[in-house]
């Protein structure tokens, strides 16, 4: 029920736009992950405790590329 849920849900204002999506979040997560392992995909999917070939899947559904220097 609606009163089981936190108040910080139960009290926001229905007519604030919701601007992240979840695939904008797990996207950010990814991307952040990969900077902070300079792109490392075995040590990435390791910290997002997925295998390497569903990292790669959602690095290619997101449109993640390393940018080159």
């Amino acid at each position: 029920e609606v009163s089981d849920l936190p108040d910080e849900i139960t009290n926001s204002r229905s007519d604030e736009p919701i601007s992240w999506t979840l695939e904008d979040n797990e996207r950010k997560v990814i991307i952040d992950c990969l900077e902070k392992y300079n792109y490392n995909i075995s040590k990435a999917s390791d910290e997002l405790e997925i295998t390497r070939t569903t990292l790669r899947n959602k690095m290619q559904r997101y449109g993640i590329v390393k940018n080159k220097k």
